[in-house]
C-alpha cells in the first residue's frame, strides 16, 4: 500500500513533494492508515520527495556501477547494501551509507567510470537542492491539527480522546476519506458501548455530508472485532 501512494505521488507530483516531507505529509497521500512515516524504498523516497528526474538519475548511477565497475566482493556488497535499501529504510541510516561509501571506494575502475559517476553524482545533488525550491507548498488544513493531536493519542494509549480528536478533524473534513477511516479504526478500538457511542456520532456526521465510501471496509472490521470478543482469538482473516 506504501508503495503505491508512493507511485501515485511520484506520478501526480513529478518534481517532487519536497525532501523530508514525506513524513510530515503521509496522511494527506495515504489511500489506507498506515503507522509507518518513512518510504520502505530508497529509489521511491527519491522519486516522492525528489522529484523523478532525481529517481532516474539514482537508477542510471546504479546501472553504470553496474555495468562499468569490474566484478570483485566489494561490488557485490555495495549492490546487496542498495538492494536492501530498496526494500527497506536501512539506506536513512548514516552508518550504513558509510558502509556504502567503503564498498564503493574499494571498488575498481576507469578514468572514464569515474568522471561518469561524478558527473551523475553532481547532476543528483543538483536535482535533490532544487526540489526544495519546487515543491508544492503545503498550507495546514483545518483539519491538520486535530488529526495530528488523534494521532498521538492514539500512539500513548489514549483510545478514547483519539475519538475526540479524531471527530473535530472528521467535522472540519467530513469528506476527506483518510480522515472519517481514522475515526472509526479509533472507535473500533473503545469498550462495546463507548465504542457504539462514538460510531454513531462518525456515521451522523459522514452521513450529512454525503456517501460513506468505506463502507464495507467499517462493517467487515467490526464483524472481524465482535468475533474475537466471542473467541477470545483476533480474526485476521
Amino acid at each position: 500500500m506504501q508503495y503505491y501512494d508512493a507511485l501515485r505521488v511520484s506520478v501526480t507530483h513529478p518534481l517532487g513533494i519536497g525532501p523530508g516531507h514525506w513524513k510530515t505529509e503521509v496522511f494527506r497521500f495515504q489511500s489506507a492508515y498506515y503507522g509507518a512515516t518513512r518510504i520502505h524504498s530508497a529509489p521511491l523516497a527519491v522519486a516522492a520527495e525528489c522529484g523523478l528526474p532525481a529517481a532516474l538519475c539514482l537508477i542510471a548511477l546504479v546501472v553504470l556501477f553496474m555495468r562499468r565497475v569490474p566484478f570483485s566482493m566489494w561490488k557485490i556488497a555495495a549492490l546487496m547494501i542498495f538492494a536492501h535499501g530498496c526494500i527497506d529504510i536501512s539506506l536513512t541510516f548514516p552508518a550504513v551509507l558509510v558502509m556504502l561509501a567503503v564498498c564503493i571506494a574499494n571498488c575498481r575502475g576507469g578514468r572514464n567510470v569515474y568522471r561518469s559517476v561524478v558527473t551523475l553524482a553532481s547532476a543528483f545533488t543538483i536535482l535533490v537542492t532544487l526540489s526544495y525550491f519546487t515543491a508544492p507548498p503545503y498550507s495546514n488544513s483545518t483539519y491538520d491539527a486535530p488529526y495530528l493531536q488523534s494521532r498521538e493519542a492514539f500512539s500513548d494509549g489514549d483510545y478514547e480522546a483519539a475519538v475526540n480528536y479524531a471527530l473535530d478533524a472528521l467535522e472540519r473534513a467530513p469528506n476527506v476519506p483518510i480522515v472519517y477511516n481514522w475515526a472509526r479504526d479509533c472507535a473500533i478500538l473503545l469498550p462495546p458501548a463507548l465504542r457504539d457511542k462514538y460510531t454513531e456520532r462518525i456515521e451522523n456526521i459522514h452521513a450529512s455530508n454525503g456517501k460513506n465510501p468505506f463502507a464495507d471496509i467499517a462493517a467487515r472490521a467490526k464483524a472481524q472485532y465482535a468475533t474475537s470478543l466471542q473467541t477470545g482469538v483476533p480474526d485476521t482473516a
